[in-house]
């Protein structure tokens, strides 16, 4: 299981990506199946938790397999240990609104500022220019959404900036759309810069695209549904006499989530026969037998009732009903 799990993360990208990792969950069953069973090793994964030391920024500029070497143009003598390891966020006292991203990755790294105090600092508010043409001709957008990609990325940071989050924005400065760039729904959101409304779920991994999602989740279905129906593995979990133990149960849930969020969307579309495919699908290889239904089912049962399908909603929400019940009466008794 631990090993389909980490091809699913793997196969929810596009050829030559970028593969953001950073808990034990989504990094080492996916190490695993590049370095042991050979698993889209076009991809390069790059764990964010290592992406704050000098070595392993080191690893990324050096190529692997077929992928070649990460986007980072920085010098050593700008990553080592002990320098900017972290930065403090402000609105830049030189600048007014926001500032260019390609500026605040030079002015950190000026060593006179540093000097003068107005170095190792980041601009509150920072703008990367898209050029639409090479969003297109790479793929990263399909050409019936040209006319939704934005003419700017705005991104807003926090307090202060790692390491880790300089070099993801110096990646999505240097790549210039080339190679796909991905997140794992896993990380959270502290571990990367603030660009949630221009992520796009394709499975178990967000894409970065230059559309802003307004905030609201944005789902490539056609991509998702591929992906979820056809490439991804299970580990036999719907085996009935199989035991799952914690850990595994929260990334199966995780796997039904994705189903959900498919579905939603596939609603939304009113692409209603591909939603009730996705939702039976679900229910066959994440059955309640081996992974009980609980809130994360609620959605599930919701979008059934929504398509019509009464007594396949009833099923779920009558067994997370009966859960509840055994909770409450097993804390009353104590």
């Amino acid at each position: 299981t631990c090993r389909d799990f980490g091809a699913n993360y793997l196969n929810s990208c596009a050829p030559n990506a970028i593969y953001f990792c950073n808990g034990d969950n989504d990094t080492f069953p996916v190490w695993y199946n590049m370095e042991v069973e050979g698993t889209r090793t076009d991809m390069r994964a790059c764990n964010l938790s290592y992406l704050s030391t000098d070595w392993y920024i080191d690893q990324m500029k050096r190529g692997a397999y077929e992928s070649a070497p990460l986007p980072i143009t920085w010098e050593r003598k700008d990553y080592v240990s002990e320098h900017l390891d972290v930065s403090r966020v402000i609105d830049h006292p030189q600048f007014g609104g926001s500032m260019p991203l390609e500026q605040a990755l030079d002015l950190v790294r000026v060593p006179e500022l540093i000097d003068d105090g107005i170095g190792n600092m980041f601009a509150s508010n920072m703008e990367v220019p898209v050029d639409k043409d090479q969003v297109l001709a790479t793929g990263t957008v399909k050409p019936e959404d040209a006319d939704k990609i934005v003419d700017t990325m705005n991104i807003k940071l926090n307090r202060i900036v790692e390491k880790s989050q300089m070099m993801v924005l110096e990646m999505i400065h240097s790549n210039n759309w080339e190679r796909p760039m991905y997140f794992a729904v896993t990380v959270g959101e502290q571990f990367y810069p603030n660009i949630k409304n221009y992520l796009q779920l394709e499975g178990l991994c967000y894409r970065l695209v230059p559309i802003d999602n307004g905030g609201r989740e944005k789902v490539n279905t056609e991509a998702m549904y591929d992906n979820l129906m056809h490439k991804f593995r299970f580990g036999g979990i719907e085996t009935p006499d199989i035991y799952i133990d914690e850990n595994l149960m929260r990334m199966c849930r995780t796997h039904r989530m994705m189903f959900a969020s498919l579905v939603e969307a596939l609603i939304d579309e009113g692409q209603n026969d591909k939603a009730l495919e996705v939702l039976d699908y679900c229910m066959q290889v994440i059955p309640p037998t081996t992974v009980p239904h609980d809130y994360t089912s609620v959605m599930l049962a919701d979008a059934y009732y929504t398509l019509g399908e009464n007594a396949k909603g009833d099923n779920i929400t009558g067994a997370f009903a009966a859960e509840l019940y055994q909770r409450l009466d097993w804390i009353q008794s104590l």
